[in-house]
């Protein structure tokens, strides 16, 4: 029972501890409540660009680009939608070697 609770009480330290330590390196933003920003469903971080990424706007068929700690104001692309029920603009994807091969599907 001692040896069950030793290692019990170890675990919990080690993951306290690498909780704090993991926890430093991330900040929380709320893309969805920036100005701006209407209703985005999908992502692709630009690879090397520190943080960088390409999101949709469901309703709009805008492709933004968030870069250098916001988002840009003039869009990326812009696409006609449908947007009844589960339709719109839902997915975004960089060419494996972006930038390049600048390429956003």
């Amino acid at each position: 029972m001692n040896r069950a609770f030793s290692a019990a009480l170890l675990m919990v330290s080690v993951l306290a501890s690498l909780h704090h330590t993991f926890a430093q390196q991330f900040r929380l933003d709320t893309l969805a409540q920036s100005p701006g920003v209407a209703l985005p469903v999908a992502m692709a971080f630009v690879p090397g660009q520190g943080g960088s990424f390409f999101f949709t706007e469901k309703n709009s068929g805008k492709v933004k680009l968030f870069a250098d700690g916001a988002v840009r104001e003039k869009p990326f692309l812009a696409l006609s939608v449908a947007t009844i029920g589960e339709q719109g603009l839902l997915g975004v994807a960089l060419h494996p070697r972006y930038p390049d091969s600048p390429f956003v599907y």
